[in-house]
């Protein structure tokens, strides 16, 4: 089983579980988390209160937290980064963090008794990952345990 990629935008999907990379430092004010947070503020609450206990925020890479957001939909913060920035030259990801992440996401999907989950480029966007990299963890975590993965791409080239 490999990774299903697909263009449009995560959120609009029909994707009961929903993942997402997210940082340690309790902000959520770009990229898809931005996104999230806006329209399920239940999730910037739930990870803000999971920051905020922390006294060291590393403690929390390669967590996972599930939010229920209502009676369908749960969105899976994933604690990818210890950082965020913009400097293109700095990888804000940690992959130790996003292969520990994949791990606890299957075993938690593993326990609901549920094979399929929806993500965008975790790590490879303003966290400057490399792709090839994060997908093989993911395949190796999820896709080779039976996990379906929809990897959404937003189409820029829509935009012009």
């Amino acid at each position: 089983m490999t990774i299903e990629y697909v263009k449009g935008d995560v959120l609009q999907s029909d994707a009961q579980f929903i993942a997402q990379g997210v940082n340690c430092q309790g902000v959520m004010k770009s990229g898809i988390a931005k996104q999230i947070a806006e329209r399920y503020p239940t999730v910037l609450k739930s990870y803000q209160t999971a920051t905020s206990r922390i006294m060291r925020p590393e403690y929390l890479l390669g967590r996972t937290q599930f939010v229920k957001v209502d009676e369908y939909r749960t969105i899976i913060n994933c604690f990818t980064q210890e950082f965020y920035g913009r400097a293109k030259e700095v990888r804000y990801v940690s992959y130790d963090a996003i292969d520990r992440a994949m791990a606890n996401l299957f075993k938690r999907l593993d326990e609901v008794d549920y094979d399929k989950v929806a993500m965008p480029k975790i790590g490879a966007g303003l966290g400057n990952g490399d792709w090839g990299i994060i997908e093989r963890i993911i395949e190796h975590n999820l896709c080779k345990r039976g996990i379906k993965v929809r990897v959404f791409e937003l189409d820029v080239s829509s935009n012009s």
